[in-house]
């Protein structure tokens, strides 16, 4: 197996292959580390992995600071500390070492068995009634946490675990505390933090989740939920704006890989095997799949990989005129990928962007670019429309897909761009949005107003001669869009 230093995982950055192996300095001299599966990686100041230390499997950090990194880990022994002080249950440290070519600093934390963090749980739910049981565990974690005086900017579900019926929190070099319990207005703001990070399908739930948090813990001094709830929406939108147009290397578990000639970014979990195979030659792995549509300006292909069946599609210039107005943009590739985390982070759902690549000349001028997806099992709406009539006698459940659909862009300032029926499909009552090379975040409210009238304009010539109209106008009287048929032509491409 690979031995690596502190100094090549630096050079590495994210790029960081497992399984490899570190020396950690011990009383009986060096001993071997086994990594096995990297959860985070901040280039060149810490790792967080799954890895084998004497037979058993352990949480591993790792920090690459130098001489930043004694700080480090005593933040994260006295985060440890206070939590157990406070009564807070928390893995515990097991060890803590240095390399043995004295650059880093390992810490050994206890892998709880069976242990799910609560993200993965909530992911997991089948029922609103599951969902709704995580939430609770959430709200209660953290309302033990805030009366405890413990709290930390930027806390999310996945930092909660859950193990033999009990929650856990991580502890963070990132954790601050007082002697007291947390005042309500820091409290609000901390709780709007968590919350934002959720679909905005639970914001319904905020006087229950309230109650859930207050419980007997802060029974006099009660949250006020429609201020909670415009916390949220606010925080959510900032949100909402870092995923259309912030940095791909500010965005949680994304790796990219940049050169004069591409740009690839991808899932930091995607097998490095066929990530090799695509950076070398994506139009290899096209030619393989099986054709979708093919047509000047893309291509679709279904591939099978490992087992599984993604969409690989190739976005291509039309001509020279084309390919020049494109050549400073970000490709379409690009969008999609950003819109589609835009899309998941407010709970529509679309399918899961694995990785995208954009060729490039000398660094900024985009030729042909590429996006792949995981493969949804459904037909398009328009063919299901046609092959279940009791879908469209009885379309209620259609009609809140799509009103729950507008309303989310009418919140966020989205457009979709390229609303066909034949751009959505319907699986388990479940609306699915596909195509999203058109989507755009809207920095201006009057653009966002202006382009989401265009896409109901649009969306409604799908049913111009379909009993459907009458039912979807119950969308257009709540959501206050105009009947005109004629398209603002101001609006943003």
């Amino acid at each position: 197996m690979m031995e690596l230093n502190c100094q090549q995982l630096i050079a590495m950055g994210k790029d960081v292959p497992t399984p490899f192996c570190l020396q950690v300095s011990t009383n009986r001299g060096a001993e071997s580390v086994r990594v096995k599966k990297i959860l985070r990686n901040i280039p060149g100041e810490r790792i967080t992995a799954i890895a084998t230390w004497k037979e058993s499997e352990v949480i591993l950090k790792l920090f690459l600071q130098g001489a930043r990194n004694k700080r480090f880990l005593f933040n994260e022994l006295r985060a440890a500390d206070l939590l157990r002080q406070r009564q807070i249950p928390t893995p515990d440290i097991l060890h803590h070492s240095n390399t043995t070519d004295g650059r880093g600093t390992m810490l050994f934390i206890d892998l709880l068995k069976e242990a799910l963090n609560l993200e993965q749980l909530f992911q997991r739910a089948q029922t609103d009634a599951e969902q709704e049981s995580v939430l609770k565990a959430a709200m209660q974690a953290l309302a033990r946490c805030h009366q405890a005086g413990i709290w930390q900017d930027g806390f999310d579900m996945g930092q909660l675990l859950k193990a033999r019926e009990r929650i856990y929190v991580l502890s963070s070099s990132k954790l601050q505390t007082q002697n007291e319990p947390l005042p309500i207005a820091q409290r609000t703001r901390l709780i709007a933090d968590f919350l934002a990070q959720l679909p905005v399908v639970c914001d319904e739930k905020l006087p229950q989740l309230c109650e859930y948090y207050q419980g007997t813990s802060f029974a006099q001094d009660l949250l006020d939920p429609e201020q909670l709830r415009q916390e949220v929406r606010d925080k959510r939108r900032r949100r909402v704006e870092l995923l259309a147009k912030g940095s791909f290397r500010k965005q949680e578990k994304v790796f990219q890989i940049e050169q004069s000639n591409y740009l690839l970014v991808y899932q930091a979990d995607f097998p490095r095997k066929i990530l090799e195979r695509f950076q070398a030659n994506p139009d290899a792995l096209l030619a393989q799949g099986k054709m979708l549509k093919s047509g000047e300006s893309s291509t679709v292909v279904e591939l099978e990989l490992l087992g599984k069946r993604f969409v690989l599609k190739r976005f291509s210039k039309k001509g020279f005129g084309h390919g020049l107005a494109r050549s400073f943009s970000p490709s379409r590739a690009n969008n999609c990928w950003r819109m589609a985390r835009v899309f998941r982070a407010l709970g529509v759902a679309t399918p899961e962007p694995i990785l995208f690549m954009e060729k490039r000349l000398l660094w900024s001028l985009r030729g042909d670019s590429y996006l792949l997806t995981e493969k949804i099992d459904a037909e398009h709406l328009l063919k299901q429309l046609e092959a279940n009539p009791l879908l469209r006698q009885n379309p209620d459940s259609l009609v809140r897909g799509f009103q729950n659909l507008f309303s989310i862009m009418q919140q966020y300032q989205l457009s979709h761009g390229d609303l066909k029926a034949t751009n959505f499909l319907l699986k388990n009552d479940k609306l699915i949005a596909i195509d999203l090379n058109a989507a755009r975040y809207h920095a201006n409210i009057s653009s966002a107003a202006r382009s989401l009238q265009n896409d109901w304009t649009d969306f409604m010539e799908n049913w111009r001669n379909s009993s459907l109209a009458n039912k979807f106008r119950v969308i257009q009287d709540a959501l206050g869009f105009s009947g005109s048929k004629q398209k603002d032509e101001k609006a943003e491409p």
